[in-house]
Protein backbone atom coordinates (compact mmCIF):
# COMPACT_ATOMS: atom_id res chain seq x y z
CA UNK A 1 0.00 0.00 0.00
CA UNK A 2 1.03 3.69 -1.25
CA UNK A 3 2.05 6.45 1.30
CA UNK A 4 -0.69 8.99 2.14
CA UNK A 5 2.22 11.64 2.50
CA UNK A 6 -0.65 13.40 4.67
CA UNK A 7 0.32 15.77 7.45
CA UNK A 8 -1.65 15.26 11.04
CA UNK A 9 -3.11 18.76 12.04
CA UNK A 10 -1.49 19.91 15.65
CA UNK A 11 -4.87 20.43 17.66
CA UNK A 12 -4.64 23.14 20.32
CA UNK A 13 -5.10 23.16 23.98
CA UNK A 14 -8.17 24.93 24.57
CA UNK A 15 -8.78 27.60 27.47
CA UNK A 16 -7.50 27.06 30.67
CA UNK A 17 -9.64 28.59 33.96
CA UNK A 18 -7.48 30.89 35.64
CA UNK A 19 -5.52 32.02 32.70
CA UNK A 20 -5.03 34.88 30.40
CA UNK A 21 -5.30 35.12 27.16
CA UNK A 22 -5.24 38.10 24.48
CA UNK A 23 -7.34 37.31 21.23
CA UNK A 24 -6.03 36.79 18.06
CA UNK A 25 -8.98 36.11 15.88
CA UNK A 26 -12.06 35.23 15.88
CA UNK A 27 -13.47 33.40 13.06
CA UNK A 28 -16.80 32.33 11.58
CA UNK A 29 -17.45 28.50 11.16
CA UNK A 30 -19.60 25.95 9.71
CA UNK A 31 -18.98 22.34 9.75
CA UNK A 32 -19.63 20.79 6.86
CA UNK A 33 -21.68 17.87 7.50
CA UNK A 34 -24.48 19.00 9.91
CA UNK A 35 -23.90 22.84 9.54
CA UNK A 36 -23.19 23.97 13.14
CA UNK A 37 -22.34 27.54 13.16
CA UNK A 38 -19.89 29.08 15.67
CA UNK A 39 -16.70 31.26 16.34
CA UNK A 40 -13.32 29.77 16.73
CA UNK A 41 -11.48 31.92 19.38
CA UNK A 42 -7.44 31.61 18.75
CA UNK A 43 -5.97 32.49 21.60
CA UNK A 44 -2.42 33.86 23.40
CA UNK A 45 -1.77 33.13 26.98
CA UNK A 46 -0.21 36.17 28.33
CA UNK A 47 2.34 34.16 30.55
CA UNK A 48 3.59 31.89 28.18
CA UNK A 49 2.67 32.88 24.69
CA UNK A 50 1.11 29.64 24.02
CA UNK A 51 -1.30 29.40 21.29
CA UNK A 52 -5.06 27.95 22.82
CA UNK A 53 -8.33 27.50 20.72
CA UNK A 54 -12.08 27.23 21.58
CA UNK A 55 -15.00 26.60 19.71
CA UNK A 56 -18.08 28.82 20.62
CA UNK A 57 -21.17 27.20 19.52
CA UNK A 58 -23.92 29.24 18.22
CA UNK A 59 -27.74 27.88 19.58
CA UNK A 60 -29.39 26.13 16.86
CA UNK A 61 -32.15 29.31 17.60
CA UNK A 62 -30.48 32.12 17.38
CA UNK A 63 -33.72 34.06 18.51
CA UNK A 64 -33.97 31.76 22.04
CA UNK A 65 -30.13 33.79 23.06
CA UNK A 66 -27.71 31.92 24.79
CA UNK A 67 -27.16 32.06 28.68
CA UNK A 68 -24.29 34.45 29.99
CA UNK A 69 -22.57 31.25 31.77
CA UNK A 70 -21.95 29.20 28.22
CA UNK A 71 -18.97 29.99 26.35
CA UNK A 72 -20.26 31.89 23.21
CA UNK A 73 -22.32 33.89 26.37
CA UNK A 74 -19.99 34.39 28.45
CA UNK A 75 -17.94 36.38 25.67
CA UNK A 76 -20.73 38.28 24.19
CA UNK A 77 -21.47 39.21 28.01
CA UNK A 78 -17.85 40.62 28.26
CA UNK A 79 -16.85 42.14 24.89
CA UNK A 80 -20.44 42.75 23.29
CA UNK A 81 -21.69 41.18 19.30
CA UNK A 82 -19.32 42.92 17.65
CA UNK A 83 -16.71 40.22 17.15
CA UNK A 84 -14.37 42.35 14.70
CA UNK A 85 -13.95 44.05 18.10
CA UNK A 86 -12.84 41.10 20.28
CA UNK A 87 -8.91 41.44 18.32
CA UNK A 88 -6.20 42.06 20.69
CA UNK A 89 -8.57 42.48 23.78
CA UNK A 90 -7.08 40.54 27.17
CA UNK A 91 -9.29 38.25 29.26
CA UNK A 92 -9.03 35.90 32.27
CA UNK A 93 -11.07 33.05 32.07
CA UNK A 94 -12.51 33.54 35.61
CA UNK A 95 -14.49 29.82 35.24
CA UNK A 96 -14.64 27.63 33.10
CA UNK A 97 -16.42 24.47 34.30
CA UNK A 98 -19.24 23.34 31.86
CA UNK A 99 -22.36 25.03 31.93
CA UNK A 100 -20.28 27.44 34.25
CA UNK A 101 -18.04 30.26 32.24
CA UNK A 102 -17.35 33.44 32.86
CA UNK A 103 -14.59 35.24 31.91
CA UNK A 104 -13.21 39.04 33.05
CA UNK A 105 -11.88 41.81 30.59
CA UNK A 106 -8.20 42.52 31.67
CA UNK A 107 -7.57 46.39 30.62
Amino acid sequence: MPKLNIKVAESMPPIQEGRTYEIVSAESVETEKNHYRGLRITGKDTSDNSTHVEMLWFPQDPAKGTGTSSKLGSFIDTFGDDTDAWTGKKFKATSWAQKDRSIKEIA
